[in-house]
């Protein structure tokens, strides 16, 4: 209900945590695979 009412789908959800991901990936060793 809470993704059809602000009109999210699987990516909107993901990008909600945007910030988290980053900092997550920020302390991440630089040798392993990344996102980006």
């Amino acid at each position: 209900r809470h993704r059809f009412m602000n009109g999210l789908d699987d990516i909107g959800i993901t990008l909600q945590n945007e910030a988290d991901i980053t900092a997550f990936e920020a302390t991440r060793p630089s040798w392993l695979p990344a996102t980006r």
